[in-house]
């Protein structure tokens, strides 16, 4: 799109931007594809510091509306129009803070938070194509509360008026969880997850997750593994969030572990090599860590009770180098982990199966003192499988911005 954008000098492309910031006085504005166009040349055509001169003054413009009890759509879907545009995380940054700088008023952030989500909910129910704009509104609203959440206390901002922003923000993206929108989902599941001051969010977690856990894990999985295009914002996504689906209430940890074991069956030879990868990246908190570890070794077992050896042995390579991040925070902790694997791989079966035996023998090895504990196995039997998965190849983890325009295409 933009070469349909004419060129301007960039002090004139600063002026335009600003001169449609102040014209955004009519809740109307965002219906008005001239002043979008307008604005999305001067954006486009002003340089860095003149971009966070525009934001800035857009926040400073939100903020005399709110004062003068204006609706505050216009300048909000501008910028919002701008940023989706050129794809700029850095400068929506900086509106951001701008919007907590200029104001510690409570009802000035609620009020920005209601605009956006209307304005959100205008452009993913247009059918003019325009979703870039209300996926930029939601990657703002989330990141807005989420900003409004880290700073209670501070700066004169009062913890219970912004406590009043962060609960109106998720209640609103939980009213809209039924829509059937990757935008909305990719928001909501990104906001309960981190939000420091949401009180509830496992149980809010596990009624979005039953409601859309399994379809949307689906099409992350599906978009790494068969759409290239979108599969590095899906991997990362899954690097953050998939241990959410997996902390979830029993029976949708269970939901969505067959989801990743039937993508596990289906891409054999591609998938010890994503599992490398979302070990590489996954958080190093303990209860992450330890929880990657029992799926691979449910992976294992799968793999194992279908008789796929080379895919069971190739995830237990994967899980080897993983269970020794917990050696190198202590032994005693490797042992408990190794322990835990070795229950979940055991399972409840009497009869034999040699693969499964070939596995427990050669996590054997990372004990320090494997030789005197092969408890599982015979000492004849202690092998080790050669770690050769390469993770796969990622790339850059894409901004919050970025990922948005790309997942929820």
């Amino acid at each position: 799109m933009s070469h349909h954008l004419r060129e301007l000098e960039p002090e004139q492309a600063l002026s335009v931007a600003l001169a449609e910031i102040d014209g955004g006085t009519t809740q109307q504005l965002h219906a008005n594809d001239t002043h979008k166009l307008n604005f999305q040349r001067g954006f486009k055509f002003s340089s860095q510091d003149a971009r966070e001169q525009i934001v800035t003054h857009a926040a400073q413009r939100l903020r005399a509306l709110h004062e003068s009890q204006k609706h505050l759509e216009g300048p909000i879907w501008l910028v919002a129009a701008g940023l989706s545009h050129e794809k700029d995380w850095d400068t929506s940054l900086v509106f951001l803070r701008s919007l907590l700088s200029v104001s510690q008023d409570a009802d000035f952030y609620k009020e920005v938070a209601m605009a956006m989500l209307h304005l959100s909910d205008v452009e993913l129910t247009d059918h003019k194509g325009k979703t870039p704009i209300g996926q930029t509104i939601l990657v703002l609203v989330t990141e807005f509360g989420l900003m409004v959440a880290e700073n209670s206390g501070k700066s004169g901002l009062d913890p219970q008026g912004a406590a009043r922003v962060v609960e109106y923000i998720t209640t609103s993206l939980l009213a809209r969880s039924n829509v059937n929108n990757n935008a909305i989902r990719v928001s909501l599941l990104h906001y309960l997850s981190k939000c420091p001051l949401n009180t509830n969010t496992s149980s809010q977690l596990n009624r979005v997750i039953s409601r859309f856990g399994q379809s949307f894990l689906d099409d992350m999985l599906n978009a790494f593994f068969e759409q290239k295009r979108r599969g590095t914002a899906a991997f990362f996504f899954l690097a953050d969030h998939l241990s959410t689906f997996f902390t979830a209430a029993p029976a949708l940890a269970e939901m969505s572990h067959s989801v990743l074991r039937h993508y596990m069956l289906k891409h054999p030879d591609e998938f010890p090599s994503f599992m490398a990868s979302y070990s590489d990246w996954v958080s190093r908190e303990r209860l992450t860590l330890s929880i990657t570890a029992n799926h691979l070794a449910l992976l294992i077992k799968a793999a194992a009770d279908v008789s796929q050896k080379q895919l069971a042995e190739n995830l237990c390579a994967v899980l080897q180098k993983h269970l020794k991040l917990f050696g190198e925070v202590s032994k005693e902790l490797l042992d408990d982990e190794l322990q835990k694997v070795e229950g979940i791989l055991l399972g409840n079966k009497q009869s034999k199966n040699m693969i499964i035996e070939d596995i427990l023998a050669s996590l054997q090895t990372l004990r320090p003192d494997a030789k005197k504990q092969a408890r599982l196995v015979p000492l004849a039997k202690l092998k080790k499988i050669k770690e050769n998965v390469k993770p796969a190849k990622v790339g850059t983890k894409p901004t919050p911005l970025e990922s948005m325009l790309s997942l929820a295409s």
